[in-house]
């Protein structure tokens, strides 16, 4: 992962330096860091463009839009630190149109799928909230293996084979089995309106 690494002592003093009425805040805000050391560099040069906008150049944020602030770093900062490596292109890509729907164009859009890992790429932190929404809400595959044999009825199941009789419904999801265990073969779905009646097991 690239990451501009600084350390939080001196980024603080940096901030206060610039933003005396914004000390607390500052110190806060930068806690968010699961780490300590780095996202701070990244935090601190997003709050550099946005305290102007927000307060002018000697900063001075009042209570709701430091809030603001803390609501959204305290999010992204410790979720995309955990969950980096799910992020997959088509992620992006799907959060990119919901973005674009609701604030606009992302920016450094290529830079992010060239490069998701590395938080720099992001020069709109909410964007990143926007993909956090989108990749939490992926099912994984332990997740729908889990609604499948919630919906039919457990015959026989040992490490091997698990056997099921499925509920009447008008399809079902194939599943084979896959190196240590049964997975799911994504999105394989056979209609079975004229056969479900024939059909007594299902074996995994």
């Amino acid at each position: 992962m690239v990451i501009i690494e600084g350390k939080k002592e001196d980024v603080a003093k940096r901030l206060k330096q610039r933003f005396e009425y914004d000390g607390p805040f500052i110190d806060r805000i930068l806690n968010v860091d699961p780490t300590g050391y780095k996202y701070v560099e990244y935090i601190a040069k997003k709050l550099e463009k946005i305290i102007p906008e927000l307060a002018g150049s000697n900063g001075g944020l009042n209570v709701q839009q430091g809030q603001a602030l803390q609501d959204l770093f305290s999010v992204i900062i410790p979720w995309f630190h955990s969950n980096v490596n799910r992020i997959t292109e088509d992620d992006i890509w799907k959060s990119e149109t919901i973005f674009r729907d609701q604030h606009g164009m992302v920016p450094n859009i290529e830079g992010i799928v060239r490069s998701p890992k590395d938080i720099t790429q992001y020069e709109n932190p909410q964007f990143i909230r926007a993909l956090m929404d989108v990749v939490n809400g992926k099912k994984t595959d332990r997740d729908i293996e889990r609604e499948a044999k919630s919906q039919a009825d457990k015959i026989y199941e040992d490490d091997d084979v698990l056997v099921i009789r499925p509920n009447p419904i008008p399809h079902l999801v194939i599943m084979v089995p896959i190196l240590n265990g049964v997975q799911l073969l994504k999105d394989i779905q056979v209609i079975l309106t004229n056969i479900l009646e024939k059909v007594n097991y299902i074996i995994f």
